[in-house]
């Protein structure tokens, strides 16, 4: 049997059919958020039929026949954004924000083209300590937003402990451009990233890099390589075997924010870090179960952890070479603004 229907001029078959349950949710919309639906007709006096559903008219009559929506109402805050996902969206505007200055740059200084099948690369002079400066620059600006709660630690604090992650951000983004740019590539470990769009080319003769006359090019060269060589077979193995998704590099670009050695802190700074790590573990944690349908992602986590730790091992290794560098090899020293920012 079949019922007349009182909203329009359909029989009733079933009170859980597609037409009552969209009628519902044009009642609950409307209610809930008192949002106003325009005539389809401009006449507000349409027939509601299959063929002609027009909310506004529907609504309309369901209100002059007393009928009204009781149910539960849907919450349309949005949801929060987590900080994993901060990073990560602070992370592309920096690189975006880079790109576009260091383009910029390049125009106006001597460069050689990467052969690249998708992106215009560079190679640049050691000279160039430009690229530094704005490298510096953009990471302090992503340091301040993807990291709101460091606004709570003291301004020398803050200074300090940026100083610090600087090496090892950069470090983070040169291993994720790297693996992005030149992962599906033969090349892959002889070109590496420098910077957003200048790479070193370990084939790329060190006159290019350094062109002047000087006593020790040599031995510059060969302290160069030895230094590449101790370096790249460490981490770039373990970046390749981790298999990083994007995410993850968003994580291990926060996770090394914690990681540091006898940094002259206080315990609340520290404190403030430390929440830091523990807030991107549990995004992590959510990441893997929710997004990936891991239940087991104890070997992710612990290659991010180890990834972390090396960086940190890296950076040390890394100011000790800037210290070498600029004792022995001060007349190719010259990226000042670097020096001084790290040392």
């Amino acid at each position: 049997a079949t019922l007349p229907g009182l909203l329009c001029n359909m029989d009733i078959i079933s009170f859980r059919s597609g037409h009552m349950q969209s009628l519902c949710g044009v009642l609950q919309t409307r209610q809930d958020e008192g949002l106003a639906a325009s005539c389809r007709q401009g006449t507000g006096k349409c027939s509601i039929s299959r063929e002609n559903i027009c909310r506004s008219c529907r609504f309309d009559k369901s209100a002059a026949l007393g009928i009204t929506y009781d149910g539960p109402m849907r919450l349309r805050a949005n949801p929060p954004v987590t900080l994993l996902r901060r990073v990560g969206k602070e992370l592309r505007l920096m690189i975006a924000r880079r790109r576009e200055r260091e383009f910029e740059l390049i125009r106006t200084i001597d460069h050689l083209i990467v052969p690249h099948p998708r992106e215009k690369l560079f190679i640049v002079r050691a000279s160039a300590s430009t690229v530094s400066t704005i490298a510096m620059e953009e990471s302090l600006v992503f340091f301040v937003q993807a990291f709101p709660s460091l606004a709570k630690i003291a301004d020398k604090e803050k200074e300090l402990i940026f100083k610090d992650y600087f090496i090892k951000l950069r470090i983070v983004l040169c291993f994720y451009l790297t693996n992005k740019l030149f992962g599906d590539l033969d090349y892959q470990f002889f070109v590496k990233m420098g910077s957003v769009v200048t790479c070193h080319d370990d084939d790329v003769p060190i006159d290019f890099y350094y062109p002047d006359h000087h006593e020790n090019k040599e031995a510059l060269e060969n302290s160069i390589r030895s230094f590449h060589d101790e370096s790249g077979p460490v981490l770039m193995p373990l970046f390749l075997k981790s298999e990083l998704t994007e995410r993850e590099f968003f994580a291990l670009a926060a996770l090394v924010l914690s990681e540091h050695e006898d940094l002259a802190i206080s315990e609340y700074a520290e404190k403030v870090i430390r929440d830091v790590r523990n807030e991107i573990l549990r995004d992590l944690q959510g990441y893997y179960q929710t997004e990936m349908g891991l239940n087991n992602f104890a070997v992710r986590l612990g290659n991010l952890m180890s990834l972390a730790h090396i960086i940190l091992e890296y950076q040390s290794h890394y100011k000790e070479i800037m210290r070498y560098f600029s004792t022995f090899f001060e007349v190719y020293n010259t990226d000042k603004i670097m020096n001084n920012f790290v040392l």
